[in-house]
């Protein structure tokens, strides 16, 4: 183990080496908060650097030394994770689909292939996983050898102690490889002081409660000249939640600093960034969306009520992609847009005569252009904003330039990828914490020197959950002793690491969770104080802000709105009736107040599309073919182009229409025709029938209401009597029409509002491709007397709910709780789900 004392750190005169850039944050921002807790308005911090930052610092050295140059330049991060994505990207032989996300991978098994001296030569009959490294590592060499650049693997693997030494003390490191020692003048390991403080043991139901235990522990004792340090494994996955924690708990976002940065993907301004740079030729609704709803496009402030009533209606067509020229137009004719249809306009300039492929600076020209078209970051007040906004996008614009050295031309859609994954990958730069808590990883905790460590996560995997490196032979690894290959090795380099926590720390704590849902975990053996505890008892934590005192409430039941004066046109037609069956609060919201869920367009066509489909064909195959008459005397041949016909003409293409939805839209062609195919069969099974009547809209009176209705289709039989049908393309029952509140009331009221005296019957055209049926009540040959009985049923259940449309019923009592309740828009208003949910009896599921 290679460490220092933490009062030689502070020695402005030394250079230090760390394991990686998390590190030397970490490192630094103790340092600079023992010298503001010691009063030092300015200091002069010790040199920290990472173990690959000093490699390149003395690779340049020792460019600039004209006898001993190699002519090489060496090759940044990002540019080493760009060349590996070519190389696999090229190789013939695996043929991989998504290269940037093995580069990765290859890069770190090259990396420690070379420091630890683990290459191995395969026969013809070695793993594939280890054949694809050989040929990758190859096509590596042949890369670096024709851009004329090296790695610093290949530097540190490749060059002479004495052609190279490091500057700087070795710190943080558990274990070093081999080829990184070598370059040291002085790589001794340093053991800690014998020196142990035994540790304390806790038990938590879930690692929620541990976490939060420990930084409730982690503030009350953070005063000024302490290391406070709670140390966290898994701290890239539970960072988020950590940094929230920590905030609710210290009143502040800045009380600790979090080891594992937030990306800069979360800053509104960034996010607006990547929206704008998505808004191609053809840009998905998402994109568009966040724009319009943006304040960091120009013109936000004084256009922002349109551009969100512009952007529900773009919504409302329910399409995936947008052409811009197709935005352009729906943009024509709204003057309180204006400044919004000139951002289009020059963001549509920026698009023209660009190439497939080029470089990626020329992209970053692009994408400059297309920034500069709409405005951002914005025409506010927040000059410093702005500022900082404009600098973030230079910074990552350098950082891709050099890209350009390593990669071939690239299309836009790369060139964009590029952007994200960078901008995925950037944290934000740490500031000094509040306090002076840590929430580190037990690795980086070793570099700060602890005075008082909470060691979470202690179960029986602790610090032993590192696996082998991937693509190197495992017996070659076992043999040169590499982290993950070897338990004893593991255990022991476990056991260090504890026993000098242990012994660096004034006050240690440890705990672990018991469970994580069905799996259980053990204690840690390094730790015996975990032994046969008891779970602490489980309390719930509430932000400190939430702490205070209780405000005097009353309540107020309300469960009825405005009353609707006689005569009023009922908002939403027979829909209301639906509504109002359901639940009267859901019926009131949505109709009388006009609240609705967003539309979320998805890939492909929505099932409301899909039904508007069925609907549309349908009544173009019965306008030309009217009766069970025509239909039955028409061949396959004949009937085939009918149905297409019906279907090209319900299935067209939208304005502008994309690549996508052309393709989209052929495919619902088909199963629309071959939908109707089949159901046609069903169709002449029937008894003798004409159609009279295809998706005819009407007004109606019933109960003192004007209802707009739209029948799908009405039949007449032989006998004169009628047939009122509803298509429907999702589930559906005879069930549906049982009183009281019935489930599905449209058919009963066409037919009894609209479908005049002649009406004996009405069916569900179920048209499902897994569930093609007709149902119909009564069926085909029963009594007329049942067709008494059910309209007087249903009219008594309509009139009900009429009268309690009229009379404003706002009641929150859904007709099937919970089904009810799921399917609702308006559950944050009603809070039903909070609560076991009452039925119409004012009985809840569980008397049941």
């Amino acid at each position: 183990m290679f460490l220092s004392e933490f009062s030689q750190l502070t020695e402005s005169s030394s250079t230090f080496v760390l394991p990686d850039g998390a590190s030397v944050t970490a490192l630094k921002t103790a340092l600079d908060c023992r010298q503001r807790a010691g009063g030092a308005p300015v200091w002069r911090p010790a040199v920290l650097s990472s173990w690959a930052g000093a490699v390149q610092d003395a690779f340049e050295a020792r460019e600039l030394d004209a006898g001993q140059a190699s002519g090489r330049y060496l090759l940044s991060s990002d540019q080493e994770i760009a060349l590996w994505q070519r190389v696999i990207a090229e190789c013939e032989a695996e043929r991989m689909s998504t290269p940037e996300l093995a580069a990765p991978i290859a890069r770190q098994a090259w990396q420690l292939s070379q420091l630890w001296d683990a290459q191995a030569r395969s026969n013809e009959g070695g793993a594939e996983d280890q054949l694809a490294l050989e040929r990758w590592s190859a096509a590596w060499r042949r890369r670096c050898d024709e851009i004329g650049a090296t790695d610093v693997a290949a530097v540190l693997a490749g060059t002479g102690t004495a052609e190279l030494p490091l500057r700087g003390r070795p710190h943080g490191f558990a274990v070093m490889p081999p080829r990184l020692a070598a370059h040291f003048d002085h790589a001794t390991p340093v053991v800690p002081s014998p020196k142990r403080t035994p540790f304390d043991g806790a038990v938590y139901a879930d690692a929620e409660q541990e976490l939060q235990a420990a930084l409730e522990w982690a503030f009350e004792r953070a005063k000024p000249g302490r290391r406070v340090v709670v140390a966290v494994e898994n701290l890239a996955q539970l960072a988020p939640r950590l940094r929230r924690w920590a905030g609710n708990i210290a009143g502040s976002a800045n009380g600790a600093f979090i080891g594992h940065g937030e990306s800069i993907e979360r800053l509104p301004g960034v996010r607006d960034l990547i929206h704008v740079l998505e808004l191609g030729p053809r840009a998905r609704w998402e994109a568009l969306s966040a724009t319009l709803r943006s304040a960091s496009i120009a013109g936000a402030v004084n256009e922002r009520g349109a551009r969100a009533a512009f952007d529900r209606r773009l919504r409302e067509q329910r399409r995936f992609e947008l052409p811009l020229a197709f935005v352009a137009q729906s943009l024509a004719g709204h003057p309180e847009l204006a400044r919004f249809s000139e951002l289009v306009q020059h963001l549509r300039a920026a698009h023209e005569g660009l190439p497939r492929r080029q470089r990626l600076v020329d992209w970053l020209r692009h994408f400059d252009a297309c920034l500069t078209a709409v405005g951002w970051p914005g025409d506010d007040d927040a000059v410093e904003r702005q500022s900082n906004l404009r600098a973030l996008w230079a910074a990552l614009s350098d950082r891709l330039a050099p890209l350009d050295a390593v990669l071939a031309p690239l299309s836009r859609e790369q060139a964009l990828g590029r952007v994200r994954r960078l901008v995925a990958d950037t944290t934000q730069a740490a500031s000094l914490p509040q306090h002076d808590v840590f929430v580190v990883t037990p690795l980086q905790a070793l570099l700060i020197a602890p005075t008082h460590l909470w060691l979470s996560g202690a179960d029986s995997g602790l610090l032993l959950k590192p696996r082998a490196a991937p693509l190197i032979p495992f017996a070659v690894q076992r043999d040169r002793g590499m982290p993950g290959a070897d338990p004893a090795l593991d255990l022991a380099r476990a056991r260090a690491i504890v026993e000098a926590l242990a012994a660096m720390a004034g006050e240690c704590r440890a705990s672990y969770a018991a469970g994580d849902g069905d799996q259980q975990f053990l204690p840690s053996p390094l730790i015996p104080a975990l032994a046969g505890r008891q779970r602490e008892p489980q309390r719930a934590r509430a932000p400190r802000h939430w702490q205070q005192p209780a405000a005097p409430l009353s309540t107020l039941t309300d469960p009825s709105g405005n009353a609707l004066p006689a005569g009023s046109r009922v908002r939403g037609g027979v829909g209301f009736l639906s509504a109002q069956s359901a639940c009267a609060f859901r019926a009131y919201a949505r109709y009388r107040l006009t609240a609705k869920r967003l539309e979320e367009p998805r890939p492909g066509m929505s099932p409301i599309d899909k039904g508007q489909a069925v609907h549309a064909a349908l009544a173009e195959f019965w306008g030309e073919v009217e009766d069970s008459t025509s239909l039955a005397a028409l061949d396959d041949a004949a009937r085939a182009r009918a149905v297409d016909r019906a279907a090209r003409l319900a299935v067209r293409p939208p304005p502008f229409e994309t690549p996508l939805e052309r393709a989209v839209s052929a495919i619902e062609r088909h199963r629309v025709a071959h939908l109707l195919e089949r159901w046609l069969t069903i169709e002449l099974d029937r008894e003798p029938f004409t159609v009279v009547s295809r998706e005819e809209s009407d007004e109606v009176e019933f109960g003192g209401l004007e209802f707009g209705v739209r029948i799908d289709r009405v039949d007449e039989l032989d006998d004169g009597c009628r047939i009122v049908i509803d298509y429907k393309t999702g589930r559906c029952a005879v069930s549906d029409w049982q009183t009281p509140r019935m489930a599905e009331p449209q058919l009963p009221f066409y037919a009894l509002a609209a479908g005049g005296e002649a009406v004996q019957a009405v069916a569900f055209a179920q048209l499902r491709h897994d569930e093609l049926r007709w149902r119909q009540v009564p069926k085909a040959g029963e009594d007329a007397s049942d067709w008494v009985h059910h309209a007087a049923q249903w009219r008594t259940d309509l009139l009900m709910l009429v009268d309690a449309i009229r009379a404003g019923s706002a009641a929150a009592l859904p007709r099937t709780p919970p089904a009810t309740c799921k399917t609702c828009d308006h559950a944050l208003f009603c809070r039903l789900v909070e609560h076991p949910p009452l039925g119409v009896d004012g009985t809840t599921d569980d008397d049941d």
